[in-house]
């Protein structure tokens, strides 16, 4: 017969919770995510539609933004981002998930830049270089 031992459980509170959780997702992302809000054009569903959003936190590898529902994002999005010194970067990004913010009334969005050329990594990197992180 095998040893089959289980886990200890114990109570935590939602913000260990949340700490832990926090840190799984940043070994996950690779990068710190700054909290920022920063003007972005995002093309949704329709070619012509464009609707401009702000970013909750950024890093140089994606970002998080909340919108309203209802609306269709498709699963790659293009971005044009304006940097705290008002230049503007152009990227394209996956979507990573989309989450119900029930309180808010909204929808979270987090993206994952894809093919992001190193000059715009440099670029965002120096933008948010002096920021606190999370």
């Amino acid at each position: 017969m095998t040893d089959k031992r289980r886990g200890e459980i114990r109570a935590v509170s939602e913000s260990e919770l949340r700490q832990a959780l926090e840190a799984g997702e940043e070994e996950r992302r690779g990068e710190r995510r700054v909290p920022i809000t920063l003007a972005v054009e995002l093309r949704l569903s329709s070619v012509d539609e464009l609707r401009t959003i702000y970013t909750e936190n950024i890093s140089a590898g994606g970002l998080m933004f909340s919108i309203p529902p209802p609306v269709t994002i498709a699963g790659s999005v293009e971005l044009t981002i304006e940097l705290p010194d008002a230049q503007r970067v152009e990227l394209c990004g996956n979507i990573r998930h989309v989450a119900s913010d029930v309180e808010r009334k909204l929808c979270t969005v987090g993206v994952q830049f894809a093919g992001i050329s190193d000059e715009v990594r440099a670029k965002l990197e120096d933008a948010l270089r002096d920021r606190p992180k999370n």
